[in-house]
């Protein structure tokens, strides 16, 4: 494989000298820049991979920068991980919540960086070859894809997320290997025989997708044979102890995070929060605590984290300008409405009577949005 490419901003001399060494090391080409510009230069004369960009620069901040980094189609496929000796929970969510990969706090732990560094570059690959794949024609991505991978898992379960975005040729090749259990690709007409166990998963469910004619309907009866509904966080809040001992576990032992306990009362905090963003929102928000700070968790660091965590779900952190007004209405519609299902647990007359929108007119809005009243994320 490769080497990756990296680039390192940062306006500290010895600093970037440091990175580059243990980079070079691991095997990377390095680029720096010591500011905004010589950043611009580096990142346009040799497109990277990961760029490692500080928050606080001589000539433009991190932040803003970071901005520019995003609309700039050379990066398109480009992981990048901020870096701060001053880092905040509000700096590190506004910052992944703008794109960025990952948030390092100063002084940088070198076993960390090395960790990042390889999670990063796996993460932009995997975001390479996604988009050759979206480039390539249906049939070769059924011979290159399928012919390799689905024989390795003969015997296990093949979980399909999205599902209702599936194309017509994913339709067609699920049903024959739901009715054969077996596939063919356009070169090799002989057929595999696999045994296997499907799991389709669908944020928003198929109905919505299968009444617009965008799910086939042989298919769509298969999937309702039998239907999991999995409940909101919010519907569970007593397994969140357990789930913040399971990411505190995972981030420790797979991004070498330092171990942080979480004192009974923090735990009920976070009992007695509503969830808004669901499973992710926890995760984000443990990684967040782990990376910003050590020692036990304080009451004080939690609320803080949470009360920056509901402006960040809200929608209303920041106005998207880049939509227009029909598309802008929509999404304040649908972040407003399920807002008043999680404070309602899901009850529809009770949401219809706060939000004074007819019952009827309220479910046809609600489907038109894509939102399930019983877990509206």
């Amino acid at each position: 494989m490769k080497p990756g490419k990296i680039l390192i901003v940062d306006d500290e001399k010895d600093i970037r000298n440091l990175m580059q060494e243990i980079f070079e090391e691991e095997g990377y080409q390095i680029d720096t820049a010591g500011n905004g510009v010589q950043a611009k230069s580096a990142w346009k004369a040799n497109v990277p991979d990961v760029i490692f960009l500080d928050v606080w620069m001589p000539d433009i901040d991190g932040i803003t920068l970071l901005k520019e980094m995003q609309q700039d189609p050379l990066l398109e496929q480009t992981s990048i991980v901020m870096m701060s000796g001053h880092g905040t929970i509000e700096t590190a969510i506004e910052a992944t919540k703008l794109g960025a990969y990952d948030f390092l706090e100063k002084p940088l732990s070198l076993a960390k960086l090395i960790v990042v560094a390889e999670r990063a570059l796996k993460h932009t690959r995997l975001n390479q070859e996604n988009r050759q794949l979206k480039q390539t024609l249906p049939e070769q991505i059924l011979d290159l894809e399928l012919l390799n991978q689905l024989r390795q898992i003969d015997g296990g379960t093949l979980v399909i997320t999205d599902s209702e975005q599936l194309s017509d040729a994913a339709q067609t090749l699920l049903m024959h290997l739901i009715q054969q259990h077996s596939f063919i690709t356009p070169k090799h007409r002989e057929g595999t025989q696999l045994d296997l166990r499907l799991i389709a998963l669908s944020k928003t469910g198929l109905e919505a997708a299968h009444e617009r004619g965008h799910f086939r309907d042989d298919l769509y009866q298969r999937f309702q044979v039998m239907t999991i509904a999995i409940p909101a966080l919010r519907q569970h809040t007593e397994d969140v102890p357990e789930l913040i001992e399971y990411f505190i576990n995972f981030f420790v032992t797979h991004e070498g995070l330092t171990y942080r306990h979480f004192s009974v009362s923090a735990q009920n905090i976070l009992r007695q929060y509503a969830w808004p963003g669901n499973m992710r929102e926890l995760q984000n928000l443990i990684q967040k605590l782990l990376i910003l700070g050590s020692g036990d968790v304080s009451d004080n660091e939690i609320k803080s984290a949470l009360t920056q965590s509901e402006n960040t779900e809200s929608g209303f952190a920041s106005v998207d300008t880049s939509l227009n007004l029909k598309d802008a209405k929509d999404q304040f519609e649908k972040a407003y409405l399920s807002q008043l299902l999680r404070e309602t647990g899901g009850n529809v007359s009770d949401t219809a009577k706060r939000s004074g929108v007819d019952r009827t007119n309220l479910y046809r809005k609600l489907k038109a949005l894509g939102i399930d009243p019983k877990n509206p994320l």
